[in-house]
């Protein structure tokens, strides 16, 4: 695989991850719950190693 491609697969990665990330969300901020709040802590903390470690395969290409 070129590195055009592999970019554009990590992008789309990121992307779709942020896209779920915003759909959860929206679900979960009306509940004012400690396990809505948990669930929340949860998803934002993959979000963030997933960004990171894409961010540091882009940086590799």
């Amino acid at each position: 695989m070129d590195s055009k491609t592999e970019f554009e697969l990590c992008l789309n990665r990121i992307i779709s991850l942020a896209k779920h990330r915003e759909m959860v969300f929206q679900e979960l901020k009306d509940y004012e719950n400690e396990d809505s709040h948990n669930q929340l802590d949860v998803l934002d903390d993959t979000f963030k190693t997933t960004i990171k470690k894409e961010a540091k395969f882009l940086t590799s290409l």
